[in-house]
């Protein structure tokens, strides 16, 4: 079920929205426009901006490479778990390419380039680090980035309660 809700609400755009425009060489950018607005209102910013970078791929190589991470991935889900997968599942397709790791050359490289990495979602094939913007430009040169877009904020606000 909370698969489920996390993959409607990254398929509506809420968690990592990827839409892309063309950069001024007529190349698709990586970057999304909404963090293209938020970058250019960001001259004089304190604190670095919260950013998704996605990937392109897991870092297999070969198919022979992909079927090691895919066994790989189903040593590391415990029995409960393909248990509970087998009864929501249809097709017998219990680990997927989601429950495989994030390249580890992926993550180092973007880590280097930004101030910090904040989470890492193999769903998302996706790391949320913290950039300013001239580091967000760099990270959308790496080849192995699909795409940077920014992490969706949201506030609550508390109402006194009225005790009326």
């Amino acid at each position: 079920m909370k698969r489920r809700l996390v993959l409607a609400l990254f398929a509506l755009g809420l968690l990592a929205p990827g839409t892309r425009i063309p950069a001024g060489d007529g190349t698709p950018s990586k970057i999304s426009p909404e963090l293209r607005r938020i970058m250019a209102g960001a001259k004089d910013e304190v604190r670095p901006l919260r950013v998704w970078v996605s990937f392109r791929d897991k870092g297999q190589k070969s198919p022979d490479e992909a079927r090691r991470a895919l066994a790989e991935a189903r040593r590391g889900l415990d029995e409960r778990c393909l248990r509970r997968r087998a009864k929501t599942v249809r097709g017998g397709l219990l680990v997927g390419e989601e429950d495989v790791p994030l390249a580890g050359p992926y993550t180092q490289a973007v880590r280097a380039l930004a101030v910090g990495l904040r989470a890492e979602s193999r769903w998302f094939n996706a790391v949320s680090v913290e950039a300013w913007p001239d580091q967000v430009e760099r990270l959308a040169a790496l080849a192995f980035v699909e795409d940077l877009s920014p992490v969706q904020g949201f506030r609550r606000t508390e109402e006194p309660l009225s005790l009326e």
